[in-house]
């Protein structure tokens, strides 16, 4: 499901799952078969603050929780992250609010300047956070018309992946 995803975005399909106090990449997909496509290295963890990944988890949890798990990272230096990125509390506060109110996240020269992405979180049958499924992409090809347009297939992904116990099958494998 996850590489359907990545094929009909045409973007960058990745999976991360909570570990701990961290998020940590575990699964991509590229479905960008030529030209212009986001490619970043493959595992580490997503910078929780400036990540739609990062806000798709941290717009779950208590905001005391979120924002303690944020301070603890560090918003980024200047030019550490995308000119969009949040540099305090009360500016990520208020994305965090704008992604639960959507539904799922959203991010444009957040994390990297020309990338865009959504994402969206995973639950276990109790209705914790386990993961996120984001798409990212340059913000050229993954405009917000573009985004608006994947928002349900993502959400749809992340419903589908919500009832996996996605723990066990990522480690087993």
């Amino acid at each position: 499901m996850l590489e359907a995803l990545a094929t009909e975005s045409g973007a960058l399909v990745r999976l991360s799952m909570v570990d701990g106090d961290e998020l940590v990449f575990v699964s991509r997909f590229q479905g960008a078969t030529t030209g212009l496509r986001y490619d970043p290295d493959h595992g580490g963890c997503p910078h929780l603050a400036s990540s739609a990944a990062g806000h798709a988890w941290l717009s779950r949890l208590d905001i005391d929780r979120a924002l303690s798990l944020v301070f603890a990272q560090g918003f980024g230096g200047p030019g550490e992250h995308g000119p969009e990125a949040p540099r305090s509390g009360d500016a990520l506060r208020e994305l965090l609010r704008r992604t639960t109110e959507r539904g799922y996240a959203e991010v444009e020269d957040s994390y990297e300047i020309g990338t865009s992405a959504i994402a969206s979180a995973i639950q276990n049958g109790r209705g914790d956070v386990v993961g996120v499924v984001s798409i990212a992409g340059p913000t050229a090809l993954l405009d917000a018309e573009r985004r608006a347009k994947l928002a349900q297939p993502l959400l749809e992904v992340a419903a589908q992946l919500s009832e996996l116990d996605l723990p066990a099958a990522v480690t087993s494998g």
